[in-house]
């Protein structure tokens, strides 16, 4: 059942920033859901001949799989008239396709970068310093789904370069820890602007 909006105005005007973030996300999904299948295919095709091909394939069925799934609820949403009751609940249809989609990523490098030289490590750290920043990008004013795609993306892959425990695989492991703990900074000075300037701009249409 949808959260019911207390009628207080601080109330309201939050639930409709909710909504409005929600709405936010879901225009920009498709473009994420594209992007990252293209990627993963990339990846596929450059790893073939050197990384074991049952797991990329099953890797990249994965991927096509809850693709598929997200861009037909992204399709429902963008489809049908919402209430301010209904974020919530496409809010946590979002926040679970997110949470898989970045799993199967962060979980890739973990089972495809073993069985393939160690050059190629540099390959998949590059694709997922790009995707990840992409996300941040076109999720920027939904602040938890920036943070659940970068911790997803870069945690298992900065877990896999310090057990090699190499200076190159070190250093590449100190630069997504960087680019991690300044995109969660960023994300919430963002989160901020987006929550007072949506916030201000409902204040303001409801004193007319």
């Amino acid at each position: 059942m949808p959260e019911k909006i207390a009628p207080g105005s601080d109330q309201i005007v939050r639930a409709r920033v909710r909504a409005k973030q929600i709405s936010n996300i879901y225009r920009q999904a498709q473009v994420a859901v594209y992007v990252s299948l293209i990627i993963a295919v990339v990846i596929v095709a450059i790893f073939w001949q050197v990384a074991d091909q049952r797991i990329l394939s099953i890797w990249l069925a994965l991927l096509g799989a809850i693709g598929l799934w997200r861009l037909i609820v992204v399709y429902k949403y963008l489809r049908s008239e919402h209430e301010t009751d209904d974020a919530p609940i496409w809010e946590r249809y979002f926040v679970a396709g997110q949470v898989v989609v970045c799993a199967i990523w962060g979980a890739g490098p973990l089972f495809i970068l073993p069985s393939a030289p160690p050059a190629y490590d540099y390959i998949f750290y590059c694709f997922l310093i790009g995707l990840a920043g992409g996300a941040a990008t076109l999720y920027c004013a939904h602040r938890l789904i920036v943070l659940i795609t970068i911790v997803l993306f870069l945690v298992p892959l900065i877990g896999l370069f310090v057990s090699i425990a190499d200076l190159p695989h070190l250093a590449l492991a100190l630069g997504a820890l960087i680019f991690l703990g300044a995109t969660i900074r960023s994300t919430r000075v963002l989160d901020q602007f987006f929550n007072n300037s949506f916030g201000l701009a409902f204040e303001l249409e409801g004193a007319k």
